[in-house]
Parts: structure tokens; sequence; C-alpha cells
């Protein structure tokens, strides 16, 4: 006899309403979504797997938002968290520089479209130095607010900061493994990971010639 084995995700039936979107800085239409990851036998979810992902979703710029934004205006996309930390826990990996902290703010600046000074750069710095959570634990719980919007920006951006500090190919091996532990905490598959190291050994020959 065979049986057919899986995951699959579930979604509820996404709430849709108005909110102040904080990325769009006007009322837009947003979804309230719910997705749950269930161990399936012969098609049919059996048993909830890890943690459900809940967040808003505007439909206007696609950003994702944790279920709090409904009442703070300035709140940032649920990315931007994971961006910040991912760049200052490599930062604080190589070397905490004035140079590096700004080269940290132009990524974060180019991949957000958002102010971002060098001294936000040190004060996210020290926010991750303050918090007991390692980075991979602390990506399991930003990670159950994000969609898929922007989570290759995500990468692509920390890796782009990688390039320049490490300066490196072919990519240390210790770096690899962060970056496919980092992306399987935030559902980037292995072929997106491929094409980011793509995209980042051509940071680096540009960065070099």
């Amino acid at each position: 006899m065979i049986f057919l084995f899986g995951e699959q995700v579930v979604e509820k039936n996404p709430e849709t309403g108005q909110f102040y979107c904080p990325q769009c800085q006007q009322v837009r239409a947003y979804q309230h979504i719910r997705l749950k990851n269930y161990f399936t036998l012969f098609f049919i979810p059996l048993l909830p797997l890890g943690t459900p992902k809940e967040y808003l979703e505007c439909r206007s710029c696609g950003c994702s938002f944790h279920p709090s934004a409904l009442a703070d205006r300035q709140q940032l996309p649920a990315y931007h968290y994971a961006l910040r930390r991912i760049m200052a826990d490599i930062l604080r990996a190589t070397r905490i520089s004035e140079n590096n902290l700004v080269l940290m703010s132009q990524i974060y600046q180019a991949a957000t479209e958002t102010e971002f000074s060098s001294t936000d750069a040190q004060a996210a710095v020290q926010a991750a130095r303050d918090d007991p959570r390692d980075l991979l634990e602390y990506l399991r719980t930003v990670g159950r607010g994000l969609n898929t919007e922007g989570l290759e920006d995500t990468l692509l951006a920390s890796a782009q900061l990688l390039a320049h500090l490490a300066g490196e190919l072919p990519l240390p091996h210790d770096y690899r493994v962060i970056f496919n532990q980092i992306a399987a905490e935030l559902g980037v598959g292995a072929s997106g990971v491929e094409a980011l190291l793509w995209h980042l050994q051509s940071a680096i020959k540009q960065h070099s010639d």
C-alpha cells in the first residue's frame, strides 16, 4: 500500500478592511492573513507544523505588518526589522567601524527607500547586542509576520553588505552556512539562495574593479 505524505499551507479566509499603511502613508485596503503549515496524508491536513504566520498585508504596496499596525501608525514593514537585525549581526561578527556603519546605513536605505543614518545603524547594532536571542531565534519570531514581499531584497541587501566586508570569492563556507540558515528561517528556497549568492559574487566583483 502506498502512503502519500506531504505538507500543505492552509490559509483561513483572510479578513479585509481599511488601515493607515505606514509604508504608503495613506489609508489603504488590507488583508489580515493567517497561515498554518500542516502535515498531510493523502492530501488531507492532519497535524499543524511549526508556528502559524499572521500578518496584515497592504493591498497597494504589498508590504506585511504585524497585526498591531491597525492601531500603530509608526510601525515599519516587517522585513525592515529582519534586515536591521541581519546586518547588525553581520557587523558584530566582522568589524564595527564608522565606515561599516555608514555602509550599513547606505545599503539599508537602498533596500527600503527609507532614511537610516549611521547613528541608526549603531543603535541597531546595540539593540542586537542587548537582545538575548541569537539571529535565527529572532528571525523565527519576526518571520511569523513576513509575507514573500521583500524577502529577496532583505537577503540581497545583507549579502551586499557582507560582500563589501568580506571581499572574498568564493564565499567562505561559514558565510554560506549562515545564508542558508537565514534563508530557511525566512522561507526562501535553495534556488533563491543560489540566485542571491550569484548577485553577491557580482557585487564583490564590481566593488573590486
